[in-house]
């Protein structure tokens, strides 16, 4: 994977007003949200990560200190939807990364496999054909419903980043003419998010059953 120069977009910068706490920093097993998805992206062998951060920045940005990361801070979030937030990402990555995934944080249950597999989609090797991968969108799907995260070739998240209709990041990627794949993951980490306490709550529910032997 890493010579194809893989990069991804975590989008951390929301106010977590449904939720009541703040979601990043909540634990998930032996780490917290956030660091789940980081973890779970370098184990599938993702490198360059970059961390949209708005809302307790400050926070966000010392806890994962160590990690590596790039911080970008979207100084609009209170104003503005996840799509300025991913646009933010896209731009930074598209310059640097044949291909990004890009994940909110309240989704982070996907596997690395699952990484993995989207990974090797939009190179060709699992029925999107030859071509330049920079030009492709793969979108997990689970049980016909779309997921994180979402694999956008450089090239079309320039395009992305241009979007002014609506719908946010989901509407653009509808909206865009180029080659796309949506690809049966077999895989509820990819649409199992946590808007709500209570979707947290049943969030760590599934993780414990998943990590149980």
């Amino acid at each position: 994977m890493a010579r194809h120069e893989f990069g991804a977009v975590i989008a951390a910068a929301g106010l977590s007003s449904r939720m009541g706490d703040f979601k990043p920093l909540l634990p998930l097993g032996n780490s917290t949200i956030i660091e789940r998805i980081v973890g779970t992206l370098r184990e599938a062998g993702v490198q360059t990560i970059a961390v949209v951060t708005g809302h307790n920045a400050d926070r966000i940005e010392q806890a994962l200190s160590a990690r590596g990361l790039t911080f970008i801070r979207n100084g609009d979030y209170a104003s503005t939807d996840m799509f300025r937030s991913a646009s933010l990402g896209l731009t930074f990555l598209a310059r640097r990364s044949g291909a990004i995934f890009f994940t909110p944080v309240d989704t982070p249950l996907f596997s690395a496999a699952t990484v993995r597999r989207l990974a090797e989609c939009i190179q060709g090797r699992a029925g999107t054909g030859a071509g330049d991968f920079t030009r492709r969108i793969v979108t997990p799907f689970f049980n016909g419903r779309p997921g994180h995260p979402v694999l956008i070739g450089s090239e079309a998240a320039v395009k992305i980043i241009g979007y002014t209709g609506a719908g946010g990041l989901r509407g653009a990627i509808e909206a865009y003419d180029g080659p796309k794949k949506a690809l049966d993951s077999g895989d509820p980490g990819t649409v199992f998010d946590a808007d709500t306490m209570e979707d947290y709550k049943r969030l760590t529910l599934m993780d414990l059953k998943s990590s149980s032997p």
